[in-house]
């Protein structure tokens, strides 16, 4: 999100600090591990070629094409697949969301789908499936036990919805805030689940919408 713009990024690099990196957040911090479940084409093929980034991707994406720019600034398959590039894990997953069942579950869970027969709640409840959820299985399985979270502001502006440049439409923005509100109702159902196992999660954005968490500057943090 946004928010990232605010804080001084370059601190990440200090001895001790691990970043896990969503998707293309490798363009502005330094990423150690970084996690999408959406095409790898989607994401930036440099961090891709980057071998001192881990990287993990869904099984299911393992054959689909990298993607670059060309001189015209046109998106381009590079002939590339994730199974291709250097320190790269690939994952099974679910859409099978059961707090108690969460942390040990045997695959990496990125939401709940009504349409496979779940359980999903209402409507408004935490159907829907996202990246951000899974973050929580990998912390766990990697044995951190301080989570400080950066740029999870949770809320999207079409003028300005992520910390890089990239537009997005109202119908988009409208969805994604949308979405958020269903993530934010299973984040709260895992806090529990989470305080169980040990694991302590800041949040270092005084205004995300991800409320729960306890606030702690990004300077404290670091």
């Amino acid at each position: 999100g946004p928010s990232l713009n605010n804080i001084d990024v370059t601190k990440l690099n200090e001895p001790g600090v691990m970043v896990l990196g969503i998707n293309n957040a490798w363009s502005k911090v330094p990423v150690d591990i970084m996690i999408c479940q959406d095409p790898p084409g989607r994401f930036l093929s440099w961090g891709w070629m980057n071998p001192r980034i881990m990287k993990l991707c869904p099984a299911s994406r393992r054959n689909d094409f990298l993607r670059t720019k060309n001189s015209r600034g046109e998106f381009v398959e590079i002939g590339l697949t994730p199974s291709d590039t250097p320190n790269t894990y690939l994952f099974e997953r679910n859409l099978r969301f059961n707090p108690r069942a969460f942390i040990d579950h045997t695959s990496l869970n990125w939401g709940c789908n009504p349409g496979k027969g779940q359980k999903c709640g209402k409507k408004a409840s935490f159907r829907g499936q996202n990246t951000f959820i899974s973050t929580f299985q990998i912390i766990h399985y990697l044995g951190f036990e301080k989570v400080f979270l950066i740029g999870v502001d949770f809320f999207m502006d079409k003028s300005a919805p992520y910390a890089f440049e990239q537009n997005k439409n109202v119908k988009d923005s409208k969805n994604n805030t949308y979405n958020y509100k269903r993530l934010i109702n299973m984040i709260k159902r895992l806090q529990p689940v989470l305080k169980e196992e040990g694991i302590e999660i800041f949040n270092c954005n005084k205004e995300s919408n991800l409320k729960g968490f306890k606030y702690m500057s990004f300077d404290e943090a670091i």
